[in-house]
């Protein structure tokens, strides 16, 4: 059988619930020994729904680190491992002996990763999503949904899923510096920090507000319409459609697929770009979108936006709806979990051909400490520390948001980020609020424009790649 990415490395658990769960599911899946520690009684967050996704592939004991034998096992158990992952109020962490300056000093080798509401040197408040996204803005930042004064809570968990990718990120970041020096890190991440990978304006035109006295406006005080191109429409059999059609394009595709398209371009109003149009004109073009949508079922859209080809829409649907859909088909996979049976999960987060990971199911509760002992693998790199991703060369041939803003985040690692640009730039320089947006997504990064489309430029990129270690992208497959 083929070795997984993370065959030898140890990890010892200690966090309970969603967060970190779903960090260390991650490192399961691509070949870590995982162990996690429960308090006695388990993980009060067990009966989340969600749980048999976050424990799967890992080995449970329980240990009380209230007691002195119990804390003495736990740091046994955490000095011999590879990678260590906690969670909670650091003085918590400390009085326990499981901190990072604690169990580094005496394993020198350990990478130690911290999972916090608002980080290490904040105060101790309750490191919950709600209370985190209050702190935050996020929910100030809804608040235009309801045309009211007041916030709007989201129930959708972003910070804690960011958290736990971070907390990956920093994990394998600092396993491959390792390599290099035979040392371990201390890697810390926050809800907090999670939150800010979704501030792309307020934050950043807020700054130059107060630095540079130039207008602010937050976003939450814009237009609290939808935008033509990102608008939810509702079909004849009242089911709804999102669409984000970015874009100018991807906009125009979509009033062809709906027959507009002809209706609209004899109307002077609507000469030019879509961005150009007068809020009166805007208003209209809405009204006609809405109730064109009516004369057709969703089922019967979606088969006019495939024809077409050029479209960004996707119906909306609830969870158990969306296992169904063709495009998450093929990321799911069969468990069979020891308290549940058989269960359907989205499997590991990434496709890789020469090591490909697996889901595995939950072990049964009943390891002892001496059954979970680790035996750690140690590095034998002597090189310089630098950062974790130094000497690593990325071609970003990405667009938009997600992945500009994943490159951006290695450049902060470290890694060299060239990012590979149509002439006039990526169209997200151009969006919302003179740009700013693309600040966040472009941060770090070596940039030059090349046209793909011609022999030339296609010749000069595959030069680059010949000296690159990674190459992203986010096209669709046919480009």
């Amino acid at each position: 059988m083929t070795a997984e990415a993370l065959s030898g490395i140890r990890v010892v658990d200690f966090t309970t619930g969603r967060c970190g769960g779903q960090a260390t599911t991650v490192l399961a899946d691509f070949g870590a020994d995982v162990v996690k520690v429960e308090p006695p009684g388990g993980d009060r967050f067990r009966s989340l729904p969600s749980s048999p996704f976050w424990l799967r592939g890992k080995r449970t004991i329980e240990l009380d680190l209230t007691d002195a034998v119990a804390r003495a096992e736990a740091i046994k158990l955490a000095s011999d491992a590879d990678v260590c992952v906690v969670g909670g109020p650091a003085s918590r962490l400390t009085s326990w002996g499981i901190d990072g300056a604690a169990l580094t000093s005496v394993a020198p080798q350990l990478v130690h990763c911290t999972i916090s509401g608002f980080g290490s040197i904040a105060p101790e408040w309750p490191g919950y999503e709600g209370v985190v996204a209050a702190h935050a803005g996020r929910m100030a930042g809804f608040g235009v949904q309801l045309g009211q004064d007041r916030p709007v809570f989201s129930a959708l968990e972003v910070g804690t899923h960011m958290a736990s990718q971070g907390a990956v990120h920093g994990i394998l970041a600092a396993l491959l510096q390792r390599t290099r020096t035979g040392r371990g890190d201390r890697v810390e991440t926050s809800l907090l920090q999670g939150l800010m990978s979704f501030d792309l304006v307020d934050m950043l035109a807020w700054q130059l507000h107060t630095r540079d006295g130039r207008s602010f406006t937050p976003l939450r005080d814009m237009n609290p319409m939808p935008t033509l191109n990102y608008h939810p429409l509702r079909t004849s059999d009242g089911q709804w459609i999102q669409c984000g059609n970015l874009l100018e394009h991807l906009f125009l595709s979509f009033l062809d697929a709906i027959d507009l398209l002809g209706e609209l371009l004899i109307d002077e109003r609507y000469t030019g770009s879509p961005a150009v149009w007068s809020p009166d004109a805007i208003e209209e073009a809405r009204d006609r979108i809405l109730l064109r949508m009516q004369e057709r079922t969703a089922e019967e859209w979606m088969q006019a936006f495939d024809a077409n080809g050029n479209v960004a829409a996707e119906p909306i649907l609830t969870t158990p709806q969306a296992i169904l859909h063709r495009d998450i088909q093929h990321a799911l996979v069969d468990v069979d979990d020891p308290v549940y049976g058989a269960t359907t999960q989205v499997g590991p987060i990434a496709r890789l051909e020469a090591t490909p990971g697996r889901a595995q199911a939950q072990h049964d509760r009943d390891s002892s400490p001496a059954e979970a002992g680790v035996a750690s693998t140690r590095a034998d790199g002597t090189g310089p520390a630098g950062r974790p991703l130094d000497g690593v060369t990325i071609l970003d041939l990405s667009t938009i948001i997600a992945a500009p803003l994943g490159m951006a985040m290695l450049a902060d690692l470290g890694a060299r980020v060239i990012k590979v640009e149509a002439f006039g730039g990526d169209p997200f320089r151009q969006l919302l609020i003179e740009g700013r947006m693309a600040v966040k997504t472009n941060a770090g990064k070596e940039s030059l424009s090349v046209d793909l489309k011609s022999p030339d430029g296609q010749a000069i990129v595959h030069r680059m790649v010949a000296e690159a270690d990674v190459l992203v992208h986010n096209f669709r497959g046919d480009v």
